[in-house]
């Protein structure tokens, strides 16, 4: 698969022409797949479609492609805030996936914004919400963290749900099932239980964005 010059350069950024290739379906596909939300992509100033690695590497798993080389490993990327390295709630999560761990918002942000993650997952209640849902809104904003699956844990009913009305994937109540929410997010796994979130399931992809 030959990638655009575009993409050559930065495979952050894949050109609908790209994600055809890859899937090998035609142009046509690929836009309907965005306007029914299967799929993430901004659009450039002259309307053209931008994909992230990352939302591409995710569709690719869950429809059961090979993720070729030039899109970066298999195992998925994880970003986890206001967690320790040594946290064995963790463990699993550590051993499926790579992690890096940072226990400040404005560490993991810069983090975020310079690195290739997949998943962001945070803990949060140990941040003010007001500051989260700002983190939230600027991951969201930045062409570089479209891509980005946004992930939070909380004992707080309310925080879950506010944290998933501004703009986040998904809000669950329990760590112990971190691990496999991550695992579904990134497009390696089914959906767990107990997850209150803003994805729907689909039978032809297993997951689609819903359009909330």
């Amino acid at each position: 698969m030959t990638l655009s010059s575009e993409a050559a350069e930065s495979v952050e950024s894949l050109t609908a022409g790209d994600v055809s290739r890859l899937l090998e379906v035609d142009l046509t596909t690929v836009h309907r797949w965005v306007q029914l939300g299967y799929m993430r992509a901004r659009r450039t100033a002259g309307r053209h479609l931008r994909f992230h690695r990352t939302e591409v590497v995710r569709f690719l798993r869950r429809t059961g492609c090979a993720v070729p080389d030039q899109l970066g490993e298999v195992p998925p990327r994880v970003l986890a805030m206001g967690y320790r390295h040594k946290d064995a709630r963790l463990a699993a999560l550590s051993r499926s996936c790579r992690v890096d761990f940072y226990d400040s918002l404005f560490g993991g942000v810069i983090a975020a914004s310079s690195a290739s993650y997949e998943v962001v997952a945070i803990h949060l209640d140990q941040f003010a919400l007001v500051q989260v849902l700002d983190l939230v809104a600027s991951l969201r904003s930045w062409p570089s963290t479209t891509g980005l699956m946004i992930l939070g844990v909380s004992a707080r009913q309310r925080h879950r749900q506010l944290f998933v009305r501004r703009g986040a994937d998904a809000a669950m109540r329990e760590v112990s099932t971190l691990e496999p929410t991550i695992q579904w997010l990134a497009g390696c796994g089914e959906r767990p239980a107990r997850v209150e979130c803003t994805m729907a399931e689909d039978p032809s992809v297993r997951l689609r964005l819903s359009a909330h």
